[in-house]
């Protein structure tokens, strides 16, 4: 399954949250992300830290990525899990 995200967001501020739920358990293995940079904007307005989260229940969650001082255009990356949410 690809979920994709047309024309990005709307430039966040700190500790903005992105949820996808999805209707049942699916094997998520990698989350690709192309920031400002890879849509022509300065590379200085790249999301420079994040995490990726997953959940089974929406009530507990589990860190998988940490990016902190990212800069580059597209960061890609790759985990096996069965979850129903990602944040």
């Amino acid at each position: 399954m690809e979920i994709k995200i047309p024309n990005g967001v709307p430039l966040a501020q700190v500790n903005t949250i992105l949820q996808l739920t999805l209707e049942n358990t699916e094997k998520i293995n990698q989350v690709l992300i192309d920031h400002a940079q890879k849509g022509g904007e300065s590379p200085d307005m790249n999301t420079s830290d994040y995490t990726i989260e997953i959940s089974k229940d929406n009530q507990n969650w589990t860190e998988v990525v940490n990016v902190k001082k990212n800069k580059i255009g597209r960061n890609q990356r790759f985990f096996q899990t069965d979850r129903s949410a990602l944040r």
